[in-house]
Order: C-alpha cells, then structure tokens, then sequence
C-alpha cells in the first residue's frame, strides 16, 4: 500500500509539474524528463518511482530513486518485469529487467482545466505477469478527455509476491 500510495503521489506532482513547451522538459523530485508529444498528448514513459530491485535490493522493499543530474529521457518505455507466465504476445515485451519499477504519464498538451483528474490503471495478470508498457492496452485516448493517465509496473511472481498462493 505504501508503494501505491508513492507513486500516487509521484503521478500527481508529475500533473501538476510547468512543463517548457518548447522542449519537453518537466522538473520532478528526482530531476529532469524529456518527454514526447504526439497529437496535442505529453507522454513521460519509463520514469522510475524506485531503484533497481537486483542484487542486495531484491527481497527488499522498494528503496528510493537517486536523483539524477542530467536530463532523462521519458520518451520509450523503461523495462519490464521478470515473469514466469508469459501469455501476453511476445512482440510486446521488450527488454526484462529487476530495474523495472517505472510509471508512464499522459497528460494533455493545452488543457483549459487547471487540476486534472488523475487516473491510474494498475494491469491484471494475477501478479505473474503483465505490464504497464503494453502499448495497445495505454490508450492516450482517454488524456484528450481532460484526464491524466498514469501506467505503472510493478514487480511480479516471487519478486513481489512470494507469499502468494
């Protein structure tokens, strides 16, 4: 609960952050993003809510993103999950990596609301499998609404849920 409620938080400052029309640029807790535009909709994909969960931080929990100093891109999604089922169509998955804890935001280029509603879809899969990166289930269609979508992956299987039946 504390992770959603994180990056719930993260999604609504990234909402209400200036963004520079002129290059993409939007200031948040960690540092800068580059995000991309495309048919009046800002997209800011693959912004990481926590660190790598390899090695010493596999078994525990998520631990806090370093800021970075440079300008990130947020212009392709970040990296996938582990998973051990794989029913979802394997042209879809990219790179899989434990580094995989990663919203996506979209948001409307010219809005005349100035709060925006947020709304977050966490994907089903059972918690086996499954992603927020899956581009035909993001549909930017619902931003040109006046609303903010935000995607999120999660970790999966025993990486995050080891005592689930």
């Amino acid at each position: 609960v504390r992770n959603i409620l994180t990056f719930l938080g993260f999604s609504i400052l990234l909402s209400s952050c200036s963004i520079l029309d002129s290059d993409l640029k939007v200031k948040v807790d960690s540092g800068w993003l580059l995000g991309s535009e495309e048919s009046g909709v800002l997209s800011f994909k693959g912004i990481p809510f926590a660190a790598s969960t390899e090695g010493m931080n596999r078994w525990r929990p998520p631990q806090r993103k370093q800021p970075w100093k440079e300008i990130r891109s947020a212009q392709d999604y970040g990296d996938y999950c582990p998973q051990i089922k794989r029913d979802t169509l394997w042209f879809e998955l990219g790179k899989t990596s434990e580094d995989c804890l990663t919203l996506n935001v979209w948001t409307p280029k010219n809005s005349s609301v100035s709060q925006l509603p947020v709304m977050v879809w966490i994907h089903g899969g059972g918690y086996l499998q499954g992603s927020g990166n899956i581009p035909r289930l993001n549909n930017p269609e619902f931003v040109k609404q006046d609303v903010v979508l935000v995607t999120v992956n999660y970790r999966l299987n025993v990486f995050g849920f080891f005592a689930h039946p």
